[in-house]
């Protein structure tokens, strides 16, 4: 029985059988068919019973934690050491520039906005026993003053005496801890940024008719007798060449002059005034605007105790440690809060005014915060 021919034609052979090409009929094609379906019908009872694979349904690879790696770069700007609210800003969005202090915005910052604070101007004893402010009691409907007691408002203090980096400061890792003990019960107090004795410096005004609250309600101070306002200058001390000015006896001052008269001893007469009259100083000359040439003001130091309890309950962003039973708080920011665990780890690069060519300074590598 030949087959052969049926199952294939040979196209052409060289005569030394060096080259071969062959074409497959279609009977060969016929045949396989028959073979497969056999094969399908011998060893189908095997293939059913065969168990399932479970695939994977995501990458193998994601199965794998690690911690995210975050590189901040941060500017080297001197302008982070200006005012964070410079009464050129519209803060609530309503079209208008908020000039002043407004009672229905709450302003970020070292202070707790709803709660009132006493200050404690007596000489230091020992570090942070006193130049600081201390939370005593919530916010009321009358402010923070009740009956005759006037107290300073956080939410006041904080539209006053609050700078760029210190709010930056804040949200970061809950403010620049000029104390910060470790041991059982004691305070942690946080401090405003230095402020240098130059166009750095900033002021306020309380002006009764163009500021619509009770300046009573909202710090220690009376109300201005008829025609004069309130003015506020916020500086640090002067600081020695070579001294480093980040410690508790260089905090900046927010300094005030009661009564100053509205027309003649406006505010950028003493907060910028030229070198040679005196940029915010101590004592205040308003001979240029018509008004008096030496007036004195009174200083409060900016720095507060945090993560005091009111009625039992701390204000947002205090964490206790050890976290099983804390016995002392800290104030945080959102780099605790992401670090937990290490979820994050991060780094810091930023500007550098010797390396500007290069684009900055590697300040900290990524690392466990």
């Amino acid at each position: 029985m030949k087959l052969l021919p049926d199952l294939f034609c040979l196209q052409s052979l060289t005569r030394r059988g060096r080259a071969v090409r062959v074409n497959f009929s279609t009977g060969l094609r016929s045949v396989a068919a028959v073979m497969l379906i056999a094969l399908q019908t011998v060893f189908a009872p095997a293939a059913t019973a065969q168990p399932t694979v479970s695939l994977a349904q995501v990458p193998l690879l994601a199965l794998k934690s690690a911690p995210g790696l975050v590189m901040l770069t941060m500017s080297r700007d001197h302008r982070l050491f200006y005012a964070a609210y410079n009464d050129t800003s519209d803060l609530d969005g309503d079209g208008i520039v908020d000039v002043g202090f407004k009672p229905s915005i709450t302003y970020y910052g070292n202070f707790v906005s709803n709660r009132c604070y006493d200050y404690n101007g007596s000489p230091e004893s020992a570090p942070g026993t006193s130049r600081k402010f201390v939370p005593v009691a919530l916010v009321t409907s009358t402010g923070c003053k009740v009956g005759a007691t006037r107290r300073w408002h956080g939410n006041w203090l904080n539209w006053a005496a609050t700078s760029r980096i210190d709010a930056l400061r804040r949200v970061l890792y809950g403010g620049y801890r000029v104390f910060d003990p470790a041991i059982a019960s004691s305070i942690t107090q946080l401090q405003g940024s230095f402020v240098p004795n130059d166009s750095h410096i900033w002021g306020k005004e309380f002006r009764p008719g163009r500021d619509l609250y009770n300046i009573e309600e909202y710090a220690d101070l009376p109300t201005p007798t008829a025609g004069n306002q309130h003015l506020f200058v916020v500086k640090s001390p002067n600081v020695a060449v070579g001294t480093y000015p980040f410690n508790s006896t260089t905090a900046p001052n927010l300094r005030f002059i009661i009564n100053a008269h509205q027309t003649t001893e406006r505010i950028w007469l003493w907060a910028s005034a030229d070198v040679a009259q005196g940029i915010g100083a101590d004592t205040a000359n308003f001979a240029k605007g018509g008004g008096r040439s030496a007036v004195a003001s009174v200083a409060v130091a900016i720095r507060v105790d945090a993560c005091v309890p009111i009625s039992g309950v701390r204000e947002a962003g205090c964490v206790g440690y050890p976290a099983s039973a804390p016995v002392i708080w800290k104030p945080t920011g959102v780099l605790h809060d992401y670090s937990v665990n290490d979820a994050l780890k991060f780094g810091l690069i930023t500007g550098s005014y010797e390396k500007n060519y290069s684009g900055g300074v590697l300040r900290r590598n990524i690392a466990s915060f």
